[in-house]
């Protein structure tokens, strides 16, 4: 298993944790890179805000380059002041 399956398994792991609540996915990543970074030697509490925002960047920039891309919708033409896609 690569770093980044393991960090995944991590933040899922602290999903199923929580009960499965929504809406803190980036707190479970963060926490998961933490983990796996840092085992045992610091409170997550401590963490500079500098280095949360770098660890957000780089999860950010990881879930890009694997979740699939959206597709751009065809654009608009304005037609006697009505919009529609071509």
């Amino acid at each position: 298993m690569g770093i980044f399956d393991e960090i995944r398994r991590g933040a899922f792991d602290l999903f199923e944790q929580r009960g499965r609540e929504n809406g803190k996915d980036i707190d479970d990543w963060l926490n998961a890179l933490r983990q796996f970074l840092m085992p045992n030697q610091i409170d997550p509490d401590q963490v500079s805000a500098s280095l949360q925002e770098g660890i957000v960047t780089i999860v950010a920039n990881k879930a890009a380059a694997v979740l699939p891309k959206p597709v751009a919708s065809e654009p608009a033409v304005q037609q006697k002041g009505k919009t529609s896609a071509v």
